[in-house]
């Protein structure tokens, strides 16, 4: 029977042993295996190690004891799951569009600065235009608008006109007639008035983005003045 013993310098002693011992150790540091046909021993006879090919086994091994799948590697490129990450303690880097899971709804409060709540952000659904031009054009009366003088362009025989500005615009008609006059907006019927003495009138309109507009003044034709702040 040989036992092997490996010094503190590791250099292999072999010796062999006419019996096997309880314990078989050459001098300090040096720890003896003590191996029979087909058995390995460290120290007495009830600490087995394994069969002399169950050791050759044991040191080819690459894998970890215990594990039943793949052993993450420092720069191995595997896929990893079922594993929990916490955010708190490692970093995810290159995160980019294609990275993030459709249906992910992620919280608008992450966003950015985090003012914007995912209700408000929601508001923006079904926007089709830059919404600052859209509120420009719906701005107050007169904002960035001049009155212009349209009379040349203008009959007071019931004729229709659009106004296609993108915002609310005025009218002003000043006329002289002693006949009835009536206006109307957007189909709406806005203003009447009767038979007038000899005299100076004017119709006042306030017409919407996209309203229909028109003047009806009897025996008159044109207007003495149509003006219109658009």
């Amino acid at each position: 029977m040989k036992s092997y013993g490996l010094d503190m310098k590791g250099a292999l002693n072999i010796e062999r042993l006419a019996t096997l011992p309880d314990w078989v150790e050459t001098d300090v540091g040096r720890t003896v295996f003590i191996t029979g046909e087909n058995e390995s021993y460290l120290g007495g006879n009830s600490d087995w190690i394994s069969s002399t090919s169950g050791l050759e086994t044991h040191e080819a091994d690459t894998t970890a004891h215990g594990v039943t799948g793949d052993v993450v590697g420092t720069t191995d490129a595997q896929t990893l799951t079922n594993k929990s990450i916490d955010a708190n303690n490692n970093t995810i880097t290159n995160i980019d569009n294609a990275d993030v899971k459709d249906g992910a709804n992620i919280d608008a409060a992450k966003i950015g600065t985090g003012v914007v709540s995912t209700a408000e952000f929601n508001y923006v659904n079904g926007v089709t235009s830059d919404i600052q031009a859209q509120i420009d054009a719906k701005s107050s009366l007169g904002a960035g608008q001049t009155w212009q003088n349209v009379t040349s362009t203008r009959a007071t025989n019931s004729t229709t006109y659009t106004n296609t500005t993108g915002k609310v615009i005025a009218a002003l008609i000043s006329y002289i007639s002693d006949t009835a006059s009536s206006a109307s907006v957007g189909g709406v019927v806005v203003h009447s008035a009767g038979v007038h003495a000899d005299g100076l009138m004017s119709i006042l309109l306030i017409i919407p983005d996209g309203s229909t507009y028109s003047v009806t003044i009897t025996n008159v034709s044109s207007a003495n003045k149509w003006a219109e702040l658009r």
